[in-house]
């Protein structure tokens, strides 16, 4: 799967899927990360037909730029992974401190580190999941984290809530999110180190 049909991956192999814009406008690759999401959906023989319309509905949401200087994104089973990209969003385009926590390790130790200097954002699932997305935003709660018990649907649709959230922040602080500091010499400087 890929956004070039042309690419040196591509020319190896054997089926290509071009599902992901050619020209992403953003080195934060938004558009590629749900579009690339939507097509494995569909190659797994999920419906897909209702996700432009749920984006287009995530859209309209509104995120409040959080107070707190560091963000923490939990969650487990089918959220993880939006958790994982929620704070690569974070970290690229607001150049926040984020960390993604899978919901059981969140609560089997790593709540040491949590105050209320933190602000959290717990993605609910299903089953157990759900159980424990519930239990780690009660503890979370206690300790005087303000956190959000983020609903999910789909990852295509709840990675929305944090693509605007990156936005609103970087938006905050005057920042351009595209660029990841790829404009910065400092940053030139420091791909260049490990190249």
């Amino acid at each position: 799967m890929t956004g070039v049909a042309s690419s040196p991956l591509a020319e190896l192999a054997d089926e290509v899927i071009v599902c992901t814009p050619e020209l992403e406008r953003s080195w934060c690759h938004t558009a590629s990360y749900t579009c690339a999401v939507t097509a494995i959906a569909a190659l797994l023989g999920e419906e897909v037909g209702w996700l432009p319309q749920a984006v287009a509905d995530a859209l309209a949401f509104e995120e409040p730029v959080p107070s707190q200087a560091k963000i923490l994104v939990a969650g487990a089973g089918r959220q993880w992974p939006t958790a994982q990209e929620a704070v690569l969003k974070l970290r690229e385009g607001a150049w926040v401190s984020a960390g993604a926590h899978q919901t059981e390790q969140l609560l089997h130790g790593h709540l040491a580190a949590i105050d209320d200097s933190v602000r959290a954002y717990v993605l609910d699932g299903e089953g157990r999941a759900g159980e424990r997305a519930h239990d780690a935003a009660a503890a979370l709660r206690e300790l005087g984290c303000e956190t959000t018990l983020v609903p999910t649907r789909h990852p295509v649709v709840d990675i929305v809530r944090f693509q605007l959230l990156t936005l609103a922040i970087a938006e905050s602080r005057g920042i351009d999110p595209d660029p990841i500091h790829r404009d910065d010499e400092r940053w030139a400087r420091a791909r260049a180190a490990y190249s």
